[in-house]
């Protein structure tokens, strides 16, 4: 019973470790390529793809997406609507102004001035309603003309007309898109339908210093009769025209999403630039040049390498191998009466099995070489004739019986 015993545990540890050998030699990887290739060297012998492999090209992919980034207009959206309320807002806060000031002065009774926290009250209402902050200068002369319907007139004309304009907080920041153009998205206001445009000459596009510039530069007089305002006073509307710039607001928005998200969709449209290689394929012949386009295909073979799982790998095999010799060992025991190898002859089986596989290896490794140095082309498959794989069945048989030989050749 202990004699059993001890065979069985002899056996199982003999079939792990052929098991393991065997796994340690077909999981063995010998790199064939140069350990480091540069761009501009010369290659010292003809290299040629061990497998099949899909390299992609990461730096040339990279940059026809940045070409195609370059390409994709921003989108800025026009709010139309501003011009309306801006105009809104001038005609409430002048209005709230004047019935302001209207209402201390009949608190106050004969007293023609208003006290100081009135005027501050006062100050703090019409800015909140026409919602700019401007500064104490300005202020003051609109207070001088106690927020008259005259200057209301004059400033909700001159900004409704200017803010229907396409105005960017500042040109220098669509100058970068000179060459290309933005698209301009504006929702009509009525039907609520967004329309899209394309705009080339940005330089056209008004900031709000320009905006001032243009003020400065035009005839007080040409600007009232286009708006009729000729009945109001000429210094009056040169003033105005002064407070003008400081009332308008951008009406230019860059949209981040939808611009971000048409980058996105060119990037993804760029397919990867890939090289495709067959088995047995040269990358490179001896004395040429390495170009980029090598190292790119180098570098992924060994990356690809380095990125499988080795442990997985090397598992699956080693129990893959472990199973058939199981079952190809029990088989034969339950079919073959006159199978009975001794612990003497598994160590021989074992020892013969890994020296044909490293023959087999070898000789594998040894034809990718050859290959290079023939003088006519040929495959590598033909070198896997000249090894002798029939040798090991053969050599078995002069020392075991056939039916153990059989076994050992399946």
């Amino acid at each position: 019973m202990l004699t059993k015993h001890s065979t069985l545990l002899r056996q199982i540890s003999m079939a792990l470790t052929v098991s393991l050998v065997v796994t340690i030699i077909l999981v063995l990887y010998i790199d064939r390529l140069p350990p480091v290739a540069f761009e501009g060297h010369i290659a010292s012998k003809d290299i040629r793809a061990s497998q099949n492999h899909e390299i992609i090209d990461t730096k040339a992919t990279n940059d026809l997406q940045e070409k195609a980034t370059q390409q994709i207009m921003p989108v800025y959206n026009f709010d139309a609507t501003i011009a309306i309320e801006k105009r809104k807002k001038i005609q409430q806060s002048f209005s709230a102004a004047r019935k302001q000031i209207a209402l201390f002065m009949r608190r106050t009774g004969k007293v023609k001035q208003l006290t100081e926290s009135q005027e501050d009250a006062l100050h703090q209402n019409f800015l909140a309603n026409l919602g700019v902050n401007l500064s104490d200068t300005l202020y003051d002369t609109l207070r001088k003309d106690n927020f008259s319907e005259e200057m209301e007139r004059s400033l909700s004309a001159l900004t409704e007309n200017m803010q229907k304009r396409i105005i960017v907080f500042d040109r220098t920041e669509i100058l970068p898109y000179k060459g290309v153009g933005l698209a301009l998205r504006t929702i009509n206001t009525e039907t609520l339908e967004e329309r899209e445009e394309t705009i080339r000459d940005v330089a056209s596009i008004l900031d709000l210093e320009s905006v001032r510039e243009i003020y400065a530069r035009d005839d007080a007089s040409v600007l009232q009769r286009r708006f009729n305002l000729d009945f109001i006073d000429a210094s009056l509307f040169q003033t105005a025209l002064t407070i003008a710039p400081d009332l308008l607001q951008p009406n230019l928005i860059l949209d981040k999403a939808a611009t971000l998200a048409r980058i996105e969709d060119a990037r993804s449209a760029v397919q990867n630039v890939t090289y495709k290689l067959q088995k047995g394929q040269t990358i490179i012949r001896r004395g040429d040049r390495f170009e980029n386009r090598h190292v790119t295909i180098l570098n992924g073979i060994r990356s690809s390498h380095m990125q499988r799982n080795t442990t997985l790998k090397f598992l699956g095999v080693f129990l893959l191998v472990l199973s058939a010799l199981t079952i190809i060992y029990t088989f034969a025991q339950k079919t073959f009466k006159t199978f009975k190898p001794t612990q003497t002859d598994l160590y021989f089986l074992g020892l013969s099995l890994a020296s044909f596989l490293l023959i087999l290896r070898f000789g594998s490794f040894l034809a990718s070489n050859l290959q290079g140095t023939l003088p006519f082309a040929s495959d590598m498959t033909t070198f896997y004739f000249l090894i002798p794989i029939a040798a090991g069945p053969m050599l078995v048989r002069f020392v075991l019986n056939p039916v153990i030989t059989l076994v050992f050749a399946i």
